[in-house]
């Protein structure tokens, strides 16, 4: 039968709650219907029950809370070589985000393919590679040999191309070339082969004699036309005119390109063409630097690619074009920028509002208002006091009582003080108080000032004063109070 409330033992207790690492249990007690309250400290963060309750049966509901280290986002890995990835364009990722790496048409990828963020900040494996793909060893079509490059044995690197000629006593109308398309190898053109020279007598259509019989002129029809091996086209290139001799073939290249070699290439007699094969290079522009005091946030020095954007650091401003782009002609459509302080209004001392003030040593406190027009009073960390130096720049160290260990440091940007560095200010401090039997202390700070409270468990009583201050030599107020 359920009886509610009138069953419990109204002096049965729970258990003392375990200390929590990395943060703080908040109770008054472990009767029957007490809470309990875990807060973490700053960087952690909350695992299990945040509140729990003392049940009738004498155990805490809910689940143990532990505080765990926050999850910190992870850095962009970046990408290297040939590598690519499908993932939005950021410089930080969540915890759990996952980045998914390929390479292009052809080439194999070594390492991880996913790269997953950690919740330390670090990425489950390093960046992959992609590594070009071998050929099976050459086979030369018949009657063929090979004109460049030299050593072309051992060359079976993806993209390789080797220019084909044909061997003595075989011609071709065209110039073929062998390339590495992993894992075999592809002939362009495909049609190309080299057949047997023909020595082709032309047929006469008419003669004609000279009266003394010492001059006899032929007029043949059906000659053979002859023809250069096609040169091949370069990449990212084009190229126009026919392949018979004398006759001329103008290359060119597409945009953000350059053509290095002979622009033109005429068919000779003998069946050879005139200057070197041409190719066909990305252009690129000369490196940047980062502007002193900024940075760059984009960067490309590729013609066709993404814009080069510059940033300025805090408290400058940037001076000349914050985009520029490497055009077609190999140079920037800007100019680096440079980045230059912000322009800020010196700050009015009234000196009308300097007191003084007496300590153990004959010493002057200066209460100084800052009257800046541009970023007026700054709002300064506890325990802390400001000196002037300079007009934009405050010098901040600590109030009476305090030592200074660490200076703080303030700028004004714009229209607001900027906190660079705040003041490490030592206070005198008091011995930790104790807890009382059966009772609680709240409040762990124990500087000059600080105030500590006690409470008793739910079935006690406190005696004495339930608040203590720390004083400034450095003992505590009023006597320790005791649960009865």
């Amino acid at each position: 039968m359920y009886c509610g409330y009138s069953c419990v033992n109204p002096r049965m207790r729970c258990s003392k709650p375990r200390k929590v690492r990395n943060g703080q249990i908040i109770f008054k007690s472990y009767c029957f219907n007490a809470t309990q309250r875990v807060v973490c400290n700053a960087g952690f963060r909350l695992t299990g029950s945040a509140v729990r309750t003392c049940r009738g049966k004498g155990y805490w509901d809910g689940k143990r809370a532990r505080c765990r280290r926050a999850q910190k986002n992870c850095q962009d890995p970046g990408m290297k070589g040939l590598l690519l990835r499908t993932a939005d364009e950021t410089t930080s990722f969540k915890p759990g985000t996952k980045l998914s790496y390929f390479c292009p048409h052809k080439f194999i990828l070594r390492g991880s393919r996913e790269l997953i963020c950690n919740g330390d900040g670090t990425w489950s494996a390093s960046l992959p590679k992609c590594v070009a793909p071998k050929c099976t060893e050459a086979v030369l079509p018949a009657h063929t040999q090979v004109k460049s490059p030299r050593n072309w044995r051992n060359r079976r690197k993806y993209g390789m191309r080797f220019t084909l000629s044909c061997q003595n006593g075989y011609t071709s109308t065209q110039r073929g070339t062998l390339v590495c398309d992993a894992p075999g190898w592809r002939l362009e053109p495909s049609s190309f082969k080299c057949f047997p020279v023909k020595n082709t007598t032309p047929k006469i259509h008419s003669t004609t004699s000279s009266p003394t019989g010492t001059t006899t002129q032929f007029q043949t029809t059906d000659a053979l036309i002859q023809s250069c091996q096609d040169p091949g086209t370069p990449w990212r290139g084009s190229k126009n005119g026919n392949l018979h001799v004398g006759q001329t073939l103008h290359f060119s290249c597409a945009h953000c390109y350059q053509l290095r070699g002979s622009p033109t290439r005429t068919c000779q007699s003998d069946l050879s063409w005139s200057g070197s094969q041409p190719t066909c290079t990305a252009i690129k522009c000369s490196a940047l630097s980062h502007p002193t005091n900024g940075r760059i946030v984009a960067y490309s020095n590729f013609c066709g690619r993404k814009q080069t954007e510059f940033k300025c650091y805090s408290g400058y401003q940037l001076r000349g074009s914050r985009r520029t782009t490497c055009q077609n002609d190999g140079r920037w459509s800007a100019t680096s920028p440079t980045c230059v302080p912000v322009k800020i209004t010196t700050p009015r001392i009234d000196t009308k509002r300097s007191q003084p003030t007496s300590t153990t040593a004959t010493q002057f406190q200066t209460i100084i208002a800052l009257l800046s027009s541009s970023c007026g009073n700054p709002v300064l960390p506890p325990r802390a006091r400001v000196r002037i130096h300079r007009g934009t720049v405050l010098f901040i160290g600590c109030k009476e009582n305090y030592s200074t260990l660490i200076t703080g440091l303030m700028r004004c940007v714009g229209n607001t003080w900027r906190r660079i560095r705040d003041p490490n200010c030592l206070a005198k401090s008091c011995s930790n108080p104790g807890i009382p039997k059966n009772g609680y202390k709240h409040g762990l700070s124990y500087f000059v000032g600080d105030v500590v409270t006690f409470t008793c468990d739910g079935c006690y009583r406190l005696v004495g004063n339930s608040k203590r201050t720390c004083l400034k030599k450095g003992t505590w107020s009023y006597r320790q109070p005791i649960c009865l």
